[in-house]
């Protein structure tokens, strides 16, 4: 169990590294426990269109942001304030930068704090006007 953080990214899903991660919490905790570890919360993925996705620096497994400095401190007070979860990551393939966002609280709230990171995001990356 100890190597499943090295297996899989735990904020990027990759369906291979998910099955295998799911069939050795199965096999060593078994159905009952592991149907118990589950909490469903409301997710939202949008991106922000921006001029310069690269000044977006993530640390190594991207739960944070490392640069451009503040960000990450604006992101956590959203965090704060919305008793929800909220990240981002610049694009691999495309000129975004990708928010996550993250809510117990229900589908407008998670949406709350998508368009403030996203207002984050234009703040430190520029933004373009379309996508």
């Amino acid at each position: 169990m100890k190597g499943l953080k090295r297996l899989c990214n735990q904020l990027v899903g990759c369906a291979a590294c998910d099955m295998l991660m799911a069939s050795a919490v199965l096999r060593d905790v078994g159905e009952e426990a592991w149907g118990g570890m589950y909490r469903d919360v409301t997710t939202k993925v949008t991106k922000v269109r921006v001029l310069d996705k690269g000044v977006v620096l993530c640390n190594e497994n991207e739960t944070s942001v490392v640069e451009p400095r503040g960000m990450q401190g604006e992101l956590r007070g959203i965090m704060e304030r919305g008793k929800g979860r909220v990240f981002v990551r610049a694009s691999n393939t495309e000129d975004v930068v990708r928010v996550f966002a993250e809510s117990e609280e229900g589908e407008e709230k998670c949406e709350a704090l998508a368009r403030e990171a996203e207002q984050v995001v234009r703040k430190y990356c520029g933004a373009r006007s379309k996508m």
